[in-house]
């Protein structure tokens, strides 16, 4: 088992969370196990890949390659056509940041998390979610994940109108941007989402402290679950 995390009472929900906590509270209540398999060292090491191209500017994948990384990941960021990355994350951008931190209140508890890349047009501030792998992708409509990013992007930026996208970085290099524009109406609704969900959460943190029993949801979610080791309904 990896190294243990618990969770305080007021600590901002991760972004990259909230799917599951919406299915099931009490995983944004319980401690967490911390560790990473293949696919998640992967995607890792390919977003390192693409934040040191970026900044570094040059079209030649060679330049930024991780020596120590396996050789199956340096041939996925070799086949990656760096003009088209730069361009679909930040293109038109006065300004931009990878790695970008967020958070925003929302309700009982804040949302945190740290996006790719972030870039700030004119009237608008786009967020860029990489994600690595052949499979399919969630676009951004369905994506609670990229549209909290959206949401803390916006209110950081104080604009009423955010451009996300999700971008898969395939093995052959292809990328195909979801892209999805959300106005003052949609960020409205997406606010209104995440204060109900952190408000449960919130609960199921007060009822964990009080020694109560947890209103565990048991389905798929759970498999991806990193309090699984620590839930009564899965023991």
């Amino acid at each position: 088992m990896g190294k243990m995390a618990h969770v305080e009472p007021n600590q901002p929900l991760r972004i990259s969370k909230l799917a599951l906590v919406e299915k099931c509270a009490p995983a944004g209540a319980l401690p967490t196990v911390q560790d990473t398999g293949p696919d998640q060292e992967r995607g890792t090491a390919i977003h390192a890949f693409l934040e040191r191209a970026l900044l570094g500017g040059e079209n030649d994948p060679s330049l930024y390659l991780d020596s120590e990384a396996p050789a199956a990941v340096q041939d996925w960021c070799r086949a990656i056509d760096l003009p088209s990355a730069r361009a679909t994350a930040i293109g038109g951008a006065s300004s931009w940041g990878t790695e970008v931190p967020l958070e925003a209140p929302a309700g009982a508890l804040g949302i945190r998390g740290t996006a790719d890349v972030v870039a700030w047009l004119p009237d608008t501030v786009r967020v860029t979610d990489w994600k690595t792998g052949d499979g399919w992708k969630e676009a951004p409509e369905d994506s609670l994940q990229v549209q909290a990013y959206g949401y803390a992007a916006a209110r950081a930026a104080e604009l009423t109108r955010v451009t996300v996208q999700t971008v898969p970085v395939r093995s052959n290099g292809g990328m195909m941007p979801l892209r999805a524009e959300f106005d003052q109406f949609d960020l409205s609704r997406i606010g209104a989402r995440l204060r109900s969900i952190t408000g449960r959460v919130a609960a199921a943190r007060a009822a964990l402290t009080a020694g109560s029993q947890l209103d565990y949801t048991v389905g798929p979610h759970c498999a991806w679950c990193r309090s699984l080791p620590y839930c009564e309904a899965q023991q």
